[in-house]
């Protein structure tokens, strides 16, 4: 009884989307239907009612139901397509009118009322619910009219109940039918959007594996530059120092050489330990002893009389593998840039855990000082790595002189 039921259209409707071949049937079984229902209903009321095919009433009745059926169907077929409010509403006008003529021009003869219910059908297809729901009221109370215009009111009233049960029914139905369809309409479209989502999610992933493989470069290369270039730094410092005494002080030049072996030595180590760190998660505890082990060894480098002091204040606490490596580095850099730039004595290496919420970590020298263009890849991967940790990080000139790193981490 849905008479063609297919996809709810009206001005902010979207097209059901479906391939051409299931629109085609479709739009062919609709108008199938349509005719088909009201075909039946013409025939049998022609066939086995007082509906003479001969005379004018039964010429004219025939007229207007093969054009009843033709532009039904049509108008049914069309449904399955989005087309505008005002065209629904022409068409809807023009099947009502066909209604009219066929119920006045029968004089109400047979079943021919059954043609009304493919008429409020389709208005549950074009319309709104509440425009839908009145009109198929308005079509209940047309065919009521003629009836007891055409017949005797005593009769059109003993029928009102069961054809008012009839349009509910249609009513109900052409609801029901309707919701399931945008439901199967909203499946397919959140199918296609869940498909479209995937091929983002696969393009996105492949951009995140590219980002974090220019990430983890980046970072092997800080590594590399933060760690092994100290050590190199050193190492050649040590070198010109023994090329420097080579013939005149044979036992410093042997000094010399042998800090470069250990320096070296330990060199590859902090390789081996970059490479491992790819493969495992950084150990924690080594802060403070790596510390001392720098100031030791910026001690004994021999560029100089370079004094290192380190400054612990307040209890140290774990910041964790990440953090503590990145403060390890900040001094590598800085003590790195002492040697090569700065000409200075004295340098202090200073943490402070005296402050509940955070960590401060100082590396201050008396030297020169650097430029305003200075500052050059070193500096720059430290900066990147603390912020990338959560930290902060500033370099810069003190005014009693001097150059001055500073690192620091709020506490989790």
């Amino acid at each position: 009884m849905t008479f063609g039921l297919v996809a709810k259209n009206g001005p902010n409707r979207e097209p059901r989307p479906v391939v051409d071949t299931e629109r085609q049937l479709s739009r062919t079984t609709v108008g199938a239907i349509w005719a088909g229902v009201v075909g039946v209903c013409l025939a049998t009321t022609l066939a086995f009612h007082d509906l003479p095919i001969t005379a004018f009433r039964g010429q004219m009745t025939l007229a207007l139901g093969l054009l009843y059926i033709a532009f039904g169907s049509f108008c049914s077929r069309c449904a399955i397509d989005r087309e505008p409010i005002w065209g629904a509403t022409l068409k809807f006008l023009v099947l009502g009118a066909l209604l009219v003529g066929i119920l006045c021009a029968s004089h109400f003869a047979g079943d021919l009322w059954i043609a009304s219910l493919p008429l409020a059908t389709l208005a549950a297809i074009y319309f709104p619910r509440p425009v839908a729901t009145a009109i198929q009221f308005g079509l209940y109370l047309l065919v009521m009219l003629t009836l007891g215009y055409f017949t005797d009111p005593r009769f059109a009233w003993h029928q009102a109940p069961g054809l008012f049960c009839a349009f509910v029914f249609v009513a109900i139905f052409s609801t029901i039918t309707l919701r399931a369809i945008e439901h199967r309409r909203r499946a397919e479209q959140l199918s296609g959007e869940l498909n479209g989502a995937n091929q983002r999610l696969v393009a996105q992933s492949a951009q995140i594996a590219d980002l974090a493989t220019v990430v983890e470069r980046n970072r092997v290369a800080r590594d590399i530059h933060d760690g092994l270039g100290h050590y190199l730094t050193t190492i050649a410092v040590q070198l010109e120092a023994a090329e420097a005494v080579q013939a005149s002080d044979p036992a410093r030049m042997r000094d010399a050489l042998a800090k470069a072996r250990r320096l070296a030595q330990e060199a590859l180590v902090e390789v081996r330990h970059s490479v491992g760190a790819l493969k495992e998660t950084p150990r924690t505890g080594d802060l403070l002893s790596s510390l001392r082990d720098l100031a030791a060894t910026a001690d004994q480098a021999g560029f100089g009389a370079l004094n290192v002091h380190l400054d612990i204040q307040g209890t140290p606490c774990a910041l964790g593998a990440e953090r503590e490596s990145a403060l390890i580095r900040v001094v590598q850099e800085a003590l790195t840039n002492v040697r090569k730039h700065a000409s200075a004595k004295n340098v202090l290496i200073g943490i402070d855990y005296s402050q509940p919420s955070r960590t401060r970590l100082v590396v201050l020298d008396d030297g020169r000082g650097c430029g305003p263009t200075a500052g050059g890849y070193g500096l720059a991967g430290l900066k990147d790595r603390l912020i990338a940790q959560g930290g902060r990080f500033e370099s810069g000139n003190v005014p009693e002189g001097g150059f001055q790193v500073s690192a620091e981490f709020d506490h989790p």
